[in-house]
């Protein structure tokens, strides 16, 4: 008897696919499954891009959106269930495997590591920092090997940058460090001073970043007095537009300076990492002159300021909040080159006005040929023609949120009349042709 092997996911999309929207199929025909492929989903501000990965693991690995009939009994034969929690905690306070099986019998306890192998392979086409929301591309099974792509493209923010104040990390997860004059600061002013950050810039990454030193965090050298080996390069990266889209007295908007201020030890690390930085830094001019420098120029220096006279707080000691009055905050929308810091790009425009600023929201609108629900339109139109496409949809991590609460609490998720739950329907509806995503011949 010849054995009549099941139609691959590649040869789907490149054969099957194309004959279905010459026919004109409804958006309802899914493709083959196992998915296999490349998508994007809207990231939440607040857990890390990896603790959205690790905590999705386990559910998609239980689906047959994912995982085989093979697989599905795998699994639930090393689980006993086929439902398990994930293996790690996602935030601070959540247990880990090891914390599960505490009081567990030997025979009752479950072996995470094993368990974890057959999760499916899941990666990021970039991370987004906690703060930031918005456009996470992910990849799933093969589709981890082509996340490359997506690296190297170009990408869309929208950011608010809160006036008066500058943190170590350059927004508002960190630390308040120094406080700046703010009154003189409008919105003329700020469009005044765009031009210098179009095109190609020279950009140091912030202090606090996952910059390595010959594979050593940059706040170590600090920390044990070592001699940085080199300078610390500035990149050149391209900002091919920005554009300021709002300026928000602080009537109309709730942001304050962050609560949280740098004990001693850490003053003294930030001191040492500025002073390492000014240290090994190439020329002679301050980093003011250079946030400030020539806007005719090809490249423009854009470095992080370290210790001068101008950034010192014209009302005191660094954190004392001058009275109850609060800055405005101005949005901006741009697109940059991969390897661009959003935050820096806040930060120097800070200075460049004479004051200081953090980033408040970060949100990533595009990526390659994804974009945010709002900046789509409905498939339909798409096919009929009425409007251009202006990029792929992402999953809303607000459906995905609401069946992980449920499978993290071993209560049943509802499914429809063909056994689909919602999350399931949600990504199917917005999964993309994989032919060009994953490079199919």
């Amino acid at each position: 008897m010849v054995e009549v092997q099941p139609l691959l996911a590649p040869d789907y999309n490149t054969l099957i696919l194309p004959i279905l929207r010459l026919l004109g199929m409804p958006k309802t025909a899914y493709p083959l499954l196992p998915l296999n492929g490349i998508f994007a989903i809207n990231k939440p501000s607040g857990p890390t891009s990896m603790a959205l990965i690790t905590r999705l693991k386990p559910m998609f690995s239980a689906s047959r959106l994912f995982a085989s009939e093979n697989q599905l009994e795998q699994l639930k034969t090393s689980s006993g269930t086929g439902k398990k929690a994930y293996p790690g905690p996602t935030q601070s306070g959540e247990l880990t495997g090891k914390d599960r099986n505490k009081g567990k019998k030997r025979g009752e306890r479950t072996n995470w590591k094993k368990l974890s192998r057959q999760y499916v392979k899941m990666g990021s086409g970039g991370t987004l920092d906690p703060l930031a929301n918005g456009v996470l591309i992910i990849g799933i099974g093969d589709g981890t090997k082509h996340l490359g792509q997506f690296l190297d493209c170009y990408k869309t923010y929208r950011t608010r940058g809160l006036l008066g104040c500058e943190t170590d990390s350059y927004d508002s997860e960190g630390s308040l460090i120094r406080i700046a004059a703010w009154k003189h600061v409008n919105r003329a002013l700020l469009l005044s001073k765009l031009d210098r950050f179009r095109g190609d810039i020279m950009q140091t990454p912030p202090i606090y970043s996952a910059l390595k030193v010959d594979g050593r965090p940059l706040y170590e050298y600090a920390r044990q007095n070592i001699p940085l080996p080199r300078p610390i390069e500035a990149r050149k990266v391209t900002i091919s537009s920005i554009d300021l889209t709002a300026f928000t007295p602080s009537t109309h908007h709730h942001f304050r300076f962050p609560s949280k201020r740098l004990d001693d030890d850490r003053k003294r690390e930030l001191e040492k990492i500025s002073a390492l930085i000014a240290e090994k830094a190439q020329g002679s001019q301050s980093a003011t002159n250079e946030v400030q420098g020539d806007v005719n120029s090809d490249i423009i220096n854009v470095l992080p300021v370290s210790g001068t006279n101008e950034r010192s707080s014209p009302h005191g000691s660094v954190g004392e909040v001058p009275g109850e009055e609060v800055p405005p905050i101005f949005e901006l929308e741009m697109t940059v080159s991969s390897g661009t810091y959003v935050r820096s790009i806040v930060h120097d425009l800070g200075i460049a006005v004479g004051s200081a600023a953090h980033v408040v929201v970060l949100t990533r609108t595009r990526q390659g040929e994804f974009v945010l629900h709002e900046e789509t339109a409905e498939m339909a139109d798409y096919e009929a023609g009425t409007v251009e496409r202006r990029g792929l949809p992402c999953v809303e991590w607000s459906v995905l949120e609401g069946a992980l609460e449920k499978w993290e609490a071993d209560e049943d998720i509802d499914v429809d009349a063909d056994g689909w739950t919602e999350w399931e329907l949600e990504i199917l509806n917005k999964w993309p042709d994989q032919t060009e995503m994953m490079h199919l011949p």
